[in-house]
């Protein structure tokens, strides 16, 4: 999981939850993810927050937050939460190396439930876990949660983002539909409606059992 980049935050959060750094200790954030895993110490409660940009640790200390800490004693596994509260460095010897986030921590003073969830049927917080492959597709709303899937399934979206910035970049279009007079063009940047139609190729979806494939053609 990597970062985010700018422009990320919505009403359920400020930060995701592979953003915050050490440098962003004392500042006030909101993050909204699944719950990767739960451990209730008694008097502190830590939630492992994710989202497809990371995990950032939780901390609930009912001294100080009774209210979020009777929330989270209810939390379990894949439920979905927002938790807010104050950014804060480990103490030393607690850090996490193995995790972007792994210098600081959420210290929660408001935790919400936002969707219950069913135990799942196979883990999804441990991704080397051999699952059936029928249970897989049968669940497979859960299965790209898991991290190998949600890796497999980003490198195909950059995969098709270069494709497409390959043929703009060669002046293609690119059209939506089997018709090019119906289809919705893109057009490479810089190009006029009139300059384009001059183009001597287009990308287009070919018809019958190629449907769905994009291939050069001349006009």
């Amino acid at each position: 999981m990597s970062a985010s980049g700018p422009g990320l935050a919505t009403p359920y959060r400020t930060h995701t939850a592979g953003e915050l750094r050490g440098a962003d200790a004392g500042i006030h954030a909101r993050l909204a993810g699944w719950v990767h895993r739960r451990r209730d110490h008694g008097q502190l409660i830590f939630l492992d927050v994710r989202d497809r940009h990371g995990i950032t640790q939780v901390v609930i200390d009912k001294a100080d937050s009774p209210e979020a800490h009777e929330t989270a004693s209810r939390v379990r596994n894949e439920f979905v939460v927002t938790a807010a509260g104050e950014v804060a460095r480990r103490l030393p010897g607690t850090e996490n190396p193995r995790m972007p986030t792994g210098e600081i921590e959420l210290q929660a003073s408001e935790i919400d439930i936002l969707s219950e969830a069913k135990t799942p049927p196979f883990y999804i917080n441990e991704p080397d876990k051999p699952v059936d492959e029928g249970l897989r597709l049968k669940y497979r709303y859960l299965d790209i949660r898991r991290q190998p899937m949600a890796d497999r399934l980003l490198l195909r979206s950059r995969m098709v983002q270069a494709i497409r910035e390959a043929h703009h970049a060669a002046g293609f279009w690119l059209t939506v539909g089997g018709d090019p007079q119906r289809g919705l063009r893109l057009v490479e940047r810089g190009l006029t409606h009139s300059r384009a139609a001059s183009a001597n190729s287009l990308l287009h979806r070919a018809p019958g059992p190629a449907e769905g494939r994009a291939t050069p053609q001349r006009r």
